[in-house]
C-alpha cells in the first residue's frame, strides 16, 4: 500500500493577522465613525436629559481593561454595542478580547457581525480572514482576502497573507501574481521582494531567487535572513567562492551573526573543506562563549555530513558541561548509534531519567535500537515495560506495533494497538495504524473501517482521504468516489508525492493513461525513491506504448527495492523479450 504520513501547515501569519486588525485602530477611529454618524444614538437627547452614547460605555469598557476587570470591560462593550448596532469597529474590539481569552466561538460571532454591518470594513475582513487562518480553513480565509483585493486591488496585508495562504495550498501561481503586485504596489516594502525570493527558492527557480533577494537588499542593505539566503543560492547554483565571501562579510560584519558561522561550516563540510569547517566551528564557540545550543547546532551539522567522531566528541563535551540536558544525552545516544557503537548508544539511552521530557524518546530509541540488533524479545518487553507505566503514550503502542508488523505478527500488533485504543479511544495515529495493519494483511474491507472512523472524528484528514480512495483504485472498484476523495486530500496537502501518486493511479485504472502518465511523473520527481511509485510510473509508460522509458522505470523500482520485487522482475523479463522481439531499424 503506498501510503505514507502525510504533513505540510504553518500559521505564525494568523495571529499577526488577528493582531493587525484589532490593534490598528484606537479610539480615534471610534471618534471618527461617532463624528461622522456611523454610531448614533437611538433617541433624540434633550439639552436636560443624559442621552445613552456608545463612546461613553466604550470609554468605560477601556478603563475596566486597564484595571484587569476583563468581565466589565466586556459588559461596557457590549452595552456600546447594543446602543450602536451599526458599529464595526465595536464588534472588532468586542471579537479582538474574546479572542484573547479564548472564546473562539464568541470570536467569530461577533467578527462575522462586523463585516455584516459593514462589508466594507478592512481591518474587519482582515481579522475574520486571520481568524478563519487560525481555526485552519484557508478557503473562508482566502474569501475574504479576496474581498478586500475587489475593494482595494493593492491592499498590503491582504495581499501577503493572501499570497501565504495560496503558497500553502501549493497555488503557487496566485501567489507570485499577488506578492509581484505587492512589490510593484509598495516599492519599498521588503515584504514582496523577500516572499517571492522565499517561494523561488522553494520551487529551485534560482535566478529570479536571486534576483528578489538583491531587491530585498537594496531595500534593507545587511538584512541578514535575505544574505543567509542569498548565500544559499549562490551554493546551490556552485557559487562557492561569491557564497564563502558573502558569508564573510556577514560575520565580519557582526561578529554574533552566529548562524552565519554555522552557514560557513556547513559550507566548507560541503565543499570537502573539513579544516576550513573546524576553523569556523572553533570561532564560533570563542565567540558565542561555549555556548551549549551553538555547540549542538555545530555537532548537527556535523553530524549530517556524517562526521560522527567529531559529532560525538562535542556532544560528549556538552553533556559533561551540562549533565541535566538530556535533549543532548538523546542527541548523543543517536550518533553512537549511527556510527555503529550500540553498546554505548544502549547506555546513553539508559542515562535519561524517567521524569525527563527526553524520556519517551530515550525508550522508544532504545527498543529501535535492540530490535535492529536482533534483540526482539528484549526489545518487545521494554515496549510492553513502558507502555504499562505510561499508558497515555501513544507512540509507544505505535513503535511496539509496528515493530510485530515487520515481523509478520499481524494478530499480535493488532492487540497492541486494540490495547491503545483502549486506553486512548478514538486516537487518529493508532485508527491509521490498525488501518495499515489490515492492508499489509490483505484484508481491505476491514482496512477501511479504521479509516472512514478517521473521517467521522475528522473530515479534512488527508492521510485517510487518501488512502481510502487509493484502496478503491488499486482494487478497480468505486473509481470515480476514489478520485473524488483524493483530490480533495491533494486539495489539503497540495505537495504530497503520495497523494499525487494515488490521483495518477486512478487516472490508470480509469484507462486514461495520458494523465496518469502526468500525475505519476510529478509524484516520482517529489519521491524519487520510492518503488511503489516508480512501477506505477513504469506501468503507465507501457500503457502508452513508451516501452524504454517503462524499462527505465520498472529498473528503477527493482533497484530501489529488490525484497519481495518479483512482480517487477517479471515486468523487466516481458518488457525486455517484446524489445528484442521488435524489428531493428
Amino acid at each position: 500500500m503506498n501510503v505514507k504520513s502525510v504533513g505540510w501547515l504553518s500559521y505564525a501569519l494568523a495571529g499577526a493577522v488577528l493582531l493587525f486588525a484589532f490593534s490598528a485602530v484606537g479610539c480615534q477611529t471610534l471618534m471618527a465613525s461617532r463624528n461622522s454618524g456611523e454610531m448614533s444614538a437611538s433617541t433624540e437627547a434633550s439639552e436636560f436629559e443624559p442621552t445613552p452614547d456608545p463612546y461613553y460605555h466604550y470609554l468605560l469598557s477601556e478603563l475596566a481593561a486597564e484595571k484587569g476587570d476583563t468581565e466589565a470591560a466586556d459588559e461596557q462593550l457590549e452595552q456600546a454595542i447594543d446602543l450602536d448596532e451599526n458599529s464595526s469597529f465595536l464588534e472588532i474590539e468586542l471579537a479582538g478580547r474574546l479572542w484573547r481569552k479564548g472564546d473562539v466561538e464568541g470570536t467569530l460571532q461577533h467578527a462575522l457581525a462586523a463585516v455584516r454591518k459593514n462589508p466594507k470594513d478592512i481591518k474587519a475582513r482582515l481579522f475574520l480572514a486571520g481568524f478563519y487562518t487560525t481555526q485552519r480553513d484557508n478557503d473562508k480565509a482566502l474569501a475574504q482576502y479576496e474581498q478586500i483585493l475587489q475593494q482595494d486591488p493593492n491592499q498590503r496585508e491582504a495581499l501577503l497573507f493572501a499570497a501565504n495562504r495560496y503558497q500553502e495550498e501549493g497555488n503557487y501561481d496566485r501567489a507570485i501574481e499577488l506578492l509581484t503586485r505587492l512589490a510593484a504596489a509598495h516599492p519599498d516594502d521588503l515584504a514582496g521582494p523577500y516572499s517571492l525570493a522565499r517561494i523561488y527558492l522553494h520551487l529551485k527557480n534560482y535566478d529570479k531567487a536571486e534576483a528578489n533577494l538583491e531587491r530585498v537588499l537594496q531595500i534593507r542593505p545587511g538584512f541578514g535572513p535575505a544574505e543567509l539566503d542569498l548565500a544559499e543560492v549562490y551554493s546551490e547554483t556552485g557559487r562557492f567562492d561569491q557564497a564563502e565571501k558573502l558569508f564573510k562579510s556577514m560575520i565580519e560584519s557582526n561578529p554574533r551573526q552566529f548562524q552565519g558561522y554555522l552557514s560557513l561550516g556547513e559550507l566548507y563540510l560541503k565543499a570537502g573543506r573539513e579544516k576550513d569547517a573546524d576553523d569556523v566551528f572553533k570561532r564560533l564557540k570563542i565567540v558565542s562563549q561555549d555556548s551549549i545550543e551553538i555547540r549542538k547546532k555545530i555537532a548537527i551539522e556535523l553530524f549530517q555530513y556524517k562526521k560522527y567522531d567529531k559529532a560525538e566528541q562535542e556532544l560528549s563535551g556538552v553533556v559533561e558541561d551540562a549533565p541535566d540536558d538530556y535533549e543532548a544525552r538523546l542527541f548523543l545516544a543517536a550518533v553512537l548509534e549511527a556510527k555503529g557503537s550500540f553498546a554505548e548508544a544502549e547506555k546513553m539511552y539508559k542515562s535519561i531519567p524517567e521524569d525527563s521530557p527526553a524520556y519517551l524518546n530515550a525508550r522508544l530509541e532504545l527498543g529501535s535500537l535492540l530490535d535492529k540488533q536482533g534483540k526482539t524479545d528484549e526489545a518487545e518487553a521494554l515496549f510492553r515495560e513502558s507502555i504499562e507505566a505510561m499508558p497515555n503514550a501513544v507512540k509507544l503502542y505505535l513503535g511496539l506495533a509496528y515493530m510485530l508488523v515487520d515481523r509478520g505478527r499481524y494478530q499480535d500488533a493488532l492487540a497492541v494497538l486494540e490495547q491503545g485504543l483502549n486506553a486512548n479511544p478514538d486516537n487518529i495515529d493508532l485508527l491509521f495504524q490498525v488501518g495499515m495493519t489490515y492492508d499489509k494483511m490483505k484484508e481491505y474491507e476491514k482496512s477501511l473501517k479504521p479509516m472512514k472512523r478517521i473521517l467521522e472524528l475528522e473530515p479534512d484528514n488527508a492521510n485517510a482521504l487518501n488512502f481510502i480512495g487509493y484502496t478503491y483504485a488499486d482494487n478497480g472498484v468505486k473509481l470515480d468516489e476514489a478520485q473524488s476523495l483524493i483530490e480533495k486530500a491533494l486539495k489539503l496537502s497540495p505537495n504530497s508525492g503520495f497523494i499525487i501518486d494515488s490521483l495518477g493511479w486512478v487516472y490508470y485504472k480509469k484507462g486514461d493513461y495520458n494523465n496518469a502518465l502526468k500525475y505519476l511523473k510529478h509524484a516520482f520527481e517529489l519521491l524519487p525513491s520510492d518503488p511503489i511509485i516508480a512501477e506505477h510510473l513504469g506501468d503507465a509508460y507501457l500503457a502508452l506504448n513508451q516501452l524504454e522509458s517503462a524499462l527505465k522505470a520498472y529498473e528503477k523500482s527493482l533497484e530501489l527495492d529488490k525484497e519481495n520485487r518479483d512482480q517487477v522482475q517479471k515486468k523487466i523479463d516481458d518488457l525486455k523479450l517484446r524489445l528484442n522481439q521488435q524489428p531493428k531499424n
